[in-house]
């Protein structure tokens, strides 16, 4: 038997609340990883929602087998597939496998950054408590083994992104079973830490 505590704390004014979610399963889910920093610099070719050309500095490490996730301040472009790199300058096309945000005007400044493949299988339908949070910006993305997408979130930094059974909503992991995770760094300064844990329960 497993067990998860997810501690809540709030204070307003001059009130508090403290209060836990503790949920019990079989198994636990735990995942931490450091993710890459990011490379920094212009949009400098906006071919379409999902395709263009960042300049970048030199030393960025992205190659033609990369997909990079694309970030601007108030947007992220993920899964887009790298076709030409040469020493300051990533071109990206998402075609159909682009997701989330398009991509911000031409000149806008954004981070480039490679997804970390987190080889990590599990059924998201038996989670009874979830929780996942990175010490920078960052985005997730869940896919079943084909690179279909469960469920796709972007982080804050340090605020976690919480899941219990009994919450108001639904579960963001329902689905298919998930076979990857894919995840990157928003930040071009700072390394992330990121940790997604969950317990599991398939006893109905």
């Amino acid at each position: 038997m497993a067990s998860g505590n997810i501690k809540i704390s709030a204070s307003m004014g001059s009130l508090n609340i403290n209060g836990s979610l503790i949920r019990s399963g079989e198994s636990v889910l735990a995942v931490g990883v450091t993710l890459p920093v990011g490379s920094a610099g212009p949009l400098t070719i906006r071919t379409d929602d999902s395709a263009g050309m960042a300049t970048v500095s030199s030393g960025h490490g992205i190659t033609t087998a990369d997909t990079v996730d694309v970030y601007s301040a108030d947007s992220v472009t993920y899964g887009l597939p790298v076709t030409v790199t040469d020493a300051t300058t990533v071109t990206f096309d998402g075609g159909v496998s682009g997701f989330g945000d398009v991509l911000p005007d031409e000149a806008t400044a954004i981070v480039v950054t490679k997804r970390v493949t987190i080889d990590e299988q599990f059924d998201g339908d038996v989670l009874v408590l979830f929780a996942a949070m990175s010490t920078t910006r960052a985005h997730v993305k869940f896919e079943e083994s084909g690179e279909t997408v469960v469920a796709a979130q972007e982080l804050i930094a340090n605020e976690p992104w919480t899941w219990s059974t009994l919450s108001s909503f639904t579960n963001p992991l329902t689905g298919n079973a998930i076979g990857a995770i894919q995840a990157s760094n928003g930040s071009s300064d700072d390394e992330a830490v990121l940790k997604i844990l969950g317990i599991k329960d398939t006893v109905t």
